[in-house]
């Protein structure tokens, strides 16, 4: 659960900095309406050829890393995954308490010894329903 919640994180850092360098990049162009006798049309040109190289640079290296982080791509393919992967962690957590608990109860069954109730204490936790 700990690897998906980091991929999902590196996911959103990573769409965040090619949003940034795809801003970047427009800054350095400049549109310019040319009128024709049939119909206008616009020309881009670049104002600034090495920061407007670079900027693409650093959005496609940025989409390429987003695009690898391919346990995010699967987790987001439904709405609320950080919800989801919480409760996937919460029902992880509490089987494996369960499987403690009960090796307890074997090791001291074979023992011969009994298990002091007040050490072990099984709690469900439900979340309210929505």
């Amino acid at each position: 659960m700990e690897h998906i919640e980091a991929s999902l994180f590196r996911y959103q850092v990573f769409a965040q900095e090619a949003h940034q360098a795809g801003a970047e990049a427009r800054k350095h162009t400049q549109r310019t309406s040319i009128l024709h006798s049939l119909s206008p049309t616009s020309v881009t040109t670049i104002a600034n050829e090495r920061k407007h190289a670079a900027a693409l640079r650093q959005e496609e290296e940025a989409d390429g890393a987003r695009a690898r982080e391919t346990l995010a791509l699967a987790f987001t393919e439904q709405n609320d995954c950080l919800e989801r992967l919480s409760r996937y962690e919460v029902a992880i957590e509490r089987s494996l308490y369960r499987a403690l608990h009960e090796l307890q109860r074997l090791q001291a069954a074979r023992q011969g010894r009994g298990l002091d109730t007040q050490t072990v204490v099984d709690v469900e936790v439900s979340t309210p329903a929505d």
